[in-house]
């Protein structure tokens, strides 16, 4: 009784953990809309107040960027990069290979953002491009932590 649920804990675990992450990119997805409303309101109102509405704009856009720049990093970390970063340590994988993914990161981030949040950060930034991969660089490392101190957590013989 006590293996079957071991095996159920060690199934179910990362299977509850992927659904976690899936919840929380739609619901990313969904503030990303609504942030996407605020946006355009605040467009609006950038005709009548000038430069305070475009800074009020891109701050938004800024937390939709941080919002949905973590949730993508932390579900690659969990699909792929975890172990794609193993296979690269014990040489069944070229670092090229982690390269490429922190592109896919990019990709998937750019494709999340919606329209308005994008032509508010272009107007203020002079490289968004370099800004959002900066900005993966900079979570990567908390997330890498938290999701190693999961898996740990998850492997028997582990726990405290």
């Amino acid at each position: 009784m006590g293996e079957i649920l071991q095996v159920a804990k060690e199934v179910l675990a990362p299977v509850i953990l992927f659904a976690l992450l899936y919840a929380v990119v739609y619901c990313l997805v969904l503030a990303s809309k609504y942030a996407t409303s605020k946006l355009e309101q605040m467009r609006s109102e950038a005709e009548a107040s000038g430069r305070t509405a475009q800074a009020a704009a891109f701050n938004l856009a800024l937390t939709v960027l941080n919002g949905v720049t973590n949730t993508v990093v932390s579900v690659m970390e969990s699909e792929k990069a975890y172990t794609l970063r193993q296979k690269v340590k014990a040489g069944e994988a070229e670092y090229e290979d982690l390269k490429a993914l922190s592109q896919e990161a990019y990709t998937q981030i750019v494709q999340l953002l919606d329209v308005q949040v994008k032509e508010s950060l272009n107007s203020c930034l002079t490289d968004t491009e370099a800004y959002i991969k900066d900005k993966i660089e900079e979570m990567l490392p908390q997330i890498k932590a938290s999701y190693r101190e999961t898996v740990e957590e998850e492997v028997p013989g582990n726990e405290s």
